[in-house]
């Protein structure tokens, strides 16, 4: 998956989206599909990583335009 860059619709922050359908394997929310995204910066390796419900990131973010 090529990364991709997302808007926070609140906040206005940018992140660089690093893989959607990653699988939530904890016992509550066995194979729920969630993203794994971070800050948008140069250097994503030395960001923290956050992961959300796919369905929760796509009503909270939006793919940054790059026309």
């Amino acid at each position: 998956m090529i990364p991709k860059v997302y808007i926070h619709l609140k906040t206005g922050n940018e992140y660089l989206v690093l893989h959607r359908g990653v699988v939530n394997a904890t016992n509550a929310q066995n194979g729920e599909k969630m993203v794994l995204y971070t800050p948008y910066s140069h250097s994503p390796m030395h960001e923290p990583w956050y992961v959300r419900l796919e369905s929760e990131f796509d009503t909270k973010f939006k793919e940054k335009d790059h026309g």
